[in-house]
């Protein structure tokens, strides 16, 4: 006979931050520009944590693209972090 046993239950908001690893966003080459750059450091400012991130900046029309891994950078998982992220319209993956 088959038996279901929970050996554990956590709150969704504690998964954001101890099942993510690292953010990656994904931006444009041609969307990039000093506002952004200046938009996303306040962003990351108001939302430090401890899940480093991770660029990756492409440019559509030759096929190139660059990742950078942020040395200094580190945020905190919250769903805030993300309904901001999401006025960016940039391409987002949480790795775990």
């Amino acid at each position: 006979e088959l038996e279901f046993t929970v050996h554990s239950i956590d709150l969704l908001q504690a998964l954001n931050e101890s099942k993510a690893s690292s953010v990656h966003l994904t931006i444009s080459s041609k969307e990039l520009d000093q506002i952004m750059i200046s938009d996303l450091n306040k962003l990351f400012m108001e939302h430090e944590g401890s899940c480093p991130v991770h660029f990756k900046i492409y440019d559509p029309l030759d096929g190139i693209e660059v990742r950078m891994p942020s040395k200094t950078i580190k945020v905190g998982v919250t769903n805030d972090f993300f309904n901001k992220l999401k006025e960016f319209e940039l391409q987002v993956e949480i790795k775990s």
